[in-house]
Parts: C-alpha cells; sequence; structure tokens
C-alpha cells in the first residue's frame, strides 16, 4: 500500500476542493439570478465542434490520464500524479456539464476582450502547465 505525506495529501485534497467548488459554484450560478455565466456549446477555444465528438474525445482523454496517473502513482512520483489529477479532475467536471447542460457553465469573467472560464478551466491549466515545466526542467542528456 502506498503511503502518502502530510503534504501529499493536503496537495490531492485542495484539488479535490477546487472540483467540488467548481460544480457547487456551477450550479449556484444556473440558479441565482444575480449571478452571471455563460453556456460553452463549443469546443475547447469556443470552436465549433460536435458535441457528441467532444464528450467522446473527452472520455478517452480523461481515460489516458488516468493511465498516466496510475503509472506515476505506483511509482511513487505523486508530483506527477498531482498535475494529472487536476487534468483528469477538470476534465470530469467540464464532461459532466457537457453531459447534462448541452456545454458547459463558465463563470469566471476577467475581461471582456478574454472568453470567459471556470475552474475546471484553471485545474486542467494547472496540470498541463505543471506537466511541460516538469518535462522543461528534465535534465537533457548529451548526444
Amino acid at each position: 500500500m502506498i503511503r502518502l505525506s502530510k503534504n501529499q495529501w493536503l496537495m490531492f485534497a485542495a484539488i479535490d476542493f477546487l472540483f467540488t467548488l467548481d460544480i457547487l459554484l456551477k450550479y449556484v450560478s444556473r440558479h441565482n439570478e444575480t449571478l452571471r455565466y455563460t453556456l460553452n456549446d463549443q469546443g475547447a477555444f469556443s470552436l465549433p465542434i460536435n458535441q457528441s465528438l467532444i464528450i467522446l474525445v473527452s472520455i478517452l482523454i480523461i481515460i489516458f490520464f488516468i493511465v498516466l496517473f496510475y503509472r506515476s502513482f505506483r511509482s511513487n512520483d505523486f508530483i506527477h500524479s498531482f498535475f494529472y489529477v487536476a487534468i483528469i479532475f477538470g476534465a470530469v467536471s467540464n464532461v459532466i456539464d457537457r453531459i447534462f447542460y448541452g456545454g458547459v457553465i463558465d463563470y469566471i469573467f476577467l475581461l471582456d476582450a478574454l472568453p470567459a472560464f471556470n475552474i475546471a478551466d484553471l485545474l486542467i491549466t494547472l496540470g498541463i502547465g505543471g506537466l511541460i515545466l516538469l518535462q522543461l526542467k528534465r535534465p537533457r542528456y548529451a548526444q
């Protein structure tokens, strides 16, 4: 059995908290007339892609990251595991929206020039950004 340190538990708990907060904020924004939200029924970056195709591809990507998470977790690579979990939870939250609402609920509006987003999008960005940084920090072998 793999044992997690207190810091590792806190890292995974933070992802779980953000996932739960995202689901809660989506529910509240849909049922509270004073909060603003938008339903993005298109693909990433509002690309016009068929909803069923988006759901299918998203589920395949989630399965891929679950496999990567399992492999990294079993080998005690907790930093990669953390970033994989962020991507998985963010993607699952957005897929839930697509299945139940026909699009992703976005409720964070920073600037009019930027598209609206949600915490799930931030989790995906955190995970992918973290994996890219880890890859860039990897030592390069001399050729």
